[in-house]
């Protein structure tokens, strides 16, 4: 895949991995796996994803919503994934509203963490 195609596969190859309601509503965690480091226009165009998926899933639900964007490796492993994940669902919403993350920012810590790392 060259890099010039690659921001637009990633989008259609990500997988929902979680739409469930955690401590205070719903979080939407997609999963995207792709070669490392991505380009800069890859992160951009998941970052506006991610906040697309935000706003839609928002209006459609009429509440809060937390959208994360986890890129992972191929070889991440699936039981750091659903750790993190499970994690995540038992936060209440509006610890990241719409961010995009990489599997190596959440190796040592939560996904909430990571979201707001930027913030501090």
């Amino acid at each position: 895949m060259s890099s010039s195609s690659e921001p637009g596969c990633l989008l259609h190859t990500a997988e929902l991995a979680v739409w469930g309601t955690g401590a205070a509503g719903p979080h939407v965690v997609a999963v995207v796996q792709a070669r490392l480091p991505l380009p800069v226009r890859a992160h951009h165009r998941l970052q506006r994803w991610a906040f697309s998926l935000l706003q839609r899933s928002a209006c459609e639900r009429g509440a809060d919503v937390d959208v994360t964007v986890l890129v992972v490796a191929a070889d991440t492993p699936a039981e750091l994934v659903r750790r993190r994940v499970g994690e995540l669902v038992r936060r209440p919403v509006g610890v990241n509203q719409a961010s995009v993350l990489y599997e190596h920012e959440v190796r040592e810590r939560t996904i909430a963490q990571a979201a707001t790392a930027d913030f501090i």
